[in-house]
């Protein structure tokens, strides 16, 4: 008859064994512990704690990428190789390149705001539009081929108003949301020759309301919804 201690150690003797040996472990670590050793867990190699960082780096990255992912409310960039579809609730921030409005890019009005300062161009079907160095709106139709050059853009809907009691630059603004109806002292910003134009319209061409050269300060006069041009110039709010 076979000793009942040659058998095989079945699933429950082998769990009450590791359980054993884990608890001997656990009171190692406390003998150390008390006896002046007091580190209760074993140390960390380099290597695990290298992978552990590589592993929060990666959930970083997924995590950014999730947030600017469709359904998200951070801005958006959009190329030229592409319709123009936003999700409700985002705003789509386009790029320098080539769009025909109503393939991949809807009619409407835009801002475009130059890049690092440097001079931005907007073309129309073959026609300088706009050039400059702040930013500038224009009404974009269907059917139109449009090149934009050191500039991004976005819808003028997805744009809020501010309060900016002063303007500068070489750039078209719109009064109302870029800064507020008032009568403003225009300078010259030392750049160059300095003019200013008061517009009903932002249309490329448009008659000026007002205009003049700037030499010394100009007190303009301007209302919601018109455009306020400045060719190396500061505007300041009066008051």
């Amino acid at each position: 008859m076979a000793d009942k201690n040659d058998r095989s150690p079945t699933p429950a003797d082998r769990r009450r064994q590791k359980r054993e040996a884990k608890e001997a472990k656990a009171r190692e670590r406390r003998i150390r512990a008390r006896q002046g050793d007091r580190r209760l867990f074993p140390k960390v190699s380099k290597k695990a704690a290298t992978a552990f960082v590589a592993v929060v780096a990666v959930l970083f990255v997924l995590s950014v990428f999730w947030r600017l992912g469709p359904g998200s409310q951070a801005p958006r960039v959009q190329g030229t190789d592409a319709p123009a579809v936003a999700k409700k609730g985002a705003t789509m921030i386009y790029k320098s390149g080539s769009y025909t409005v109503g393939t991949n890019l809807d009619a409407g009005q835009y801002k475009f705001l130059a890049a690092g300062g440097q001079t931005a161009a907007v073309s129309v079907d073959g026609g300088d539009a706009a050039s400059f160095t702040t930013q500038c709106w224009l009404e974009l139709s269907d059917g139109q081929k449009v090149e934009v050059s050191g500039a991004t853009f976005a819808s003028g809907d997805d744009i809020s108003a501010t309060d900016a009691q002063e303007v500068e630059g070489t750039g078209i603004y719109k009064v109302g949301t870029d800064c507020p109806a008032a009568r403003y002292a225009v300078t010259s910003d030392g750049s160059g020759a300095a003019s200013y134009a008061v517009l009903d319209s932002d249309a490329p061409g448009s008659e000026p309301v007002a205009s003049g050269s700037v030499d010394g300060s100009t007190e303009v006069q301007v209302a919601d919804g018109q455009y306020l041009e400045l060719r190396g110039c500061v505007a300041t709010v009066l008051g």
